[in-house]
């Protein structure tokens, strides 16, 4: 009796959904190039987000890795509660952050001069958030490192390298 209350509901539930994925998409594109638009600017989308940011926080790579580097427990305790430290001071700015891409994401295809001003506005911003991110990571990478023996910088360089590339990458494409 079980398999056959599955097998209803099975029957029942895919039609559902499959009618439900049917028309708009998420971005109320109908079709392929109503969702890929030829203007470059549309293409290029928000480069910055705080779930990136996040990323590329150097006190959690070294947390994550810690066994790479061999931390001691109190040198990991010490960076975790720089961490900790870091997310509380993080969290406001990457909640505007969060609330700037989705006012630059509702942003019509042809906005009027207003909104491309407060959209203007709004990357400064963002160029702001990423670059005051980036100096307190600096900072609190500084700080960890202080911690550090030798051996354990070096292989924090290999570790941290590829996050600053691209923490990098993103402040210079925050600007444009």
């Amino acid at each position: 009796m079980p398999k056959i209350r599955v097998v209803l509901a099975v029957l029942l539930l895919v039609p559902m959904a499959a009618t439900a994925q049917r028309g708009r998409s998420r971005s109320g594109a109908t079709s392929r190039t109503d969702m890929f638009s030829d203007d470059p600017a549309a293409r290029r989308g928000i480069a910055v987000t705080s779930g990136k940011l996040r990323e590329l926080n150097p006190l959690a790579i070294l947390i994550d890795k810690r066994g790479d580097l061999a931390l001691s427990d109190s040198q990991l305790t010490q960076i975790r509660t720089m961490n900790d430290s870091l997310e509380g001071v993080d969290r406001e700015a990457f909640h505007a952050l969060d609330s700037l891409n989705q006012q630059l994401n509702n942003l019509g295809s042809d906005p009027s001069p207003g909104e491309q001003d407060r959209a203007q506005t709004m990357r400064t911003l963002v160029r702001m958030i990423t670059r005051t991110t980036r100096e307190r990571y600096d900072a609190a990478e500084s700080k960890a490192r202080g911690l550090l023996t030798g051996d354990q910088q070096q292989k924090a360089d290999d570790v941290l390298h590829d996050a600053h590339d691209d923490l990098a990458r993103l402040a210079g494409r925050a600007g444009r």
